[in-house]
């Protein structure tokens, strides 16, 4: 969905520069090469390869999301770093691989990348992300175990490194010893495809700080005990507003209350399926569990369910913080 934190996945070529095209009789548009760097771009939460630094990050983080595979070891010793399988065959990727794909978007995010911190938190799910991406085209760089003729389990845990001191300082030089190889002016070198992204990041970066900020405080007690209401069953306003604890009628108000309000401010987008939050908002999907027919999270759903529609006037224009 355009302009919602749920953006597609999958390559974006156009801002390398010299990506090697494939002949006009090959079915394959892209390297192979690719495919393995989208699993471990996936893997490592990197959305974008834009800059010396996004490389670096890259290949600190890879060499820690694989210390299972000896990734490190293997660059040091027989120059290359794993093995990758596309459709049951197996290939390697290479160091030069990785500085040829300098450019690579594989998530179209206003950040190149999560933060560390987030990154060094979630490393099982980073694999298991990658493990699903990569399932649907059948490529892997850690596959799902098979377990049984019928049943395949997708989970990073097993593979999750034991992050020490001395792997974070190997991991440091690992991606410096990595970035020598490149060629002077590498890095600075452009093209007019990703000087327009640039700048199109820059734009979509100035609208999300313009958003409206909800605070909850600014809105009359009138109206949210309206809007409570409405969401709820009458056996449920009348437990959180009569038996339950402060604190938990507090947290149960601000959740549905800030829902109702994204959607009363134009801030949640749809396309009468499902779904999202507008680019930039913050919305924890988990805490809106009705479930679709897949067993996925519809926040349409969610939506129709909890009568939304009936107070979009009451909360529009309303509870927004001036800074």
């Amino acid at each position: 969905m355009k302009n919602s934190n749920f953006q597609p996945v999958g390559f974006k070529v156009s801002y390398i520069n010299n990506y090697p095209k494939g002949k006009t009789d090959d079915p394959e548009p892209f390297l192979l090469s690719t495919y393995a760097m989208h699993w471990c771009m996936m893997a490592t939460f990197m959305n974008r390869l834009f800059t010396r630094e996004d490389m670096k990050e890259f290949l600190f983080r890879l060499a820690i999301t694989l210390d299972t595979l000896k990734v490190m070891e293997n660059w040091f010793s027989c120059d290359r770093l794993m093995n990758f399988s596309y459709r049951n065959h197996l290939h390697e990727l290479t160091a030069h691989d990785i500085l040829l794909h300098y450019g690579l978007e594989v998530t179209d995010s206003v950040c190149n990348g999560k933060e560390r911190e987030f990154y060094m938190s979630h490393i099982a799910m980073g694999i298991r992300n990658a493990m699903f991406a990569g399932a649907f085209e059948g490529y892997q760089v850690i596959g799902p175990e098979k377990k049984g003729k019928q049943t395949t389990v997708i989970s990073g845990e097993k593979h999750l490194p034991n992050v020490t001191d001395q792997l974070i300082k190997n991991a440091e030089f690992f991606a410096c010893d990595i970035l020598k190889g490149a060629p002077e002016g590498f890095f600075e070198a452009t093209n007019p495809a990703k000087t327009e992204k640039i700048k199109e990041i820059e734009a979509r970066k100035k609208a999300i700080a313009d958003l409206p900020k909800f605070d909850i405080t600014l809105i009359p007690d009138r109206i949210i005990h309206q809007c409570l209401k409405t969401m709820m069953q009458p056996e449920t306003y009348r437990y959180y507003t009569e038996k339950a604890g402060r604190d938990e009628f507090e947290e149960e108000k601000y959740r549905l209350v800030y829902f109702a309000w994204l959607w009363a401010n134009g801030l949640m987008v749809s396309d009468g399926l499902s779904a999202c939050e507008a680019e930039g908002i913050h919305l924890d999907h988990e805490q809106y569990e009705f479930r679709d027919d897949a067993g996925g999270i519809n926040l349409l759903q969610t939506y129709e369910n909890l009568n939304v529609g009936k107070i979009l006037p009451l909360l529009k224009g309303v509870g927004i913080r001036i800074e």
